[in-house]
């Protein structure tokens, strides 16, 4: 049993012996979870400004058609 997201070289090892480019799917698989979950927090930090952004547009389409509406 291991912890982390990659196995120990010599598991790593008698992967590939068994499945010849098992190692180098296993270690791509890695990667692309990673840069997966870099994006996710990357968007947890972005969508709040998003929000307030879209509110505070929102906010001023209403104060402007509040003035423009009784003239």
């Amino acid at each position: 049993m291991f912890r982390g997201p990659l196995p120990p070289p010599d598991h790593l090892g008698g992967y590939e012996e068994i499945v010849p480019g098992s190692g180098r799917d296993i270690v791509e698989m890695a990667k692309s979870e990673q840069r997966h979950r870099h994006k996710m927090q990357m968007l947890e930090v972005v969508y709040p400004y998003l929000g307030w952004l879209s509110g505070f547009v929102c906010f001023l389409v209403c104060i402007g058609g509040a003035v423009y509406l009784p003239m």
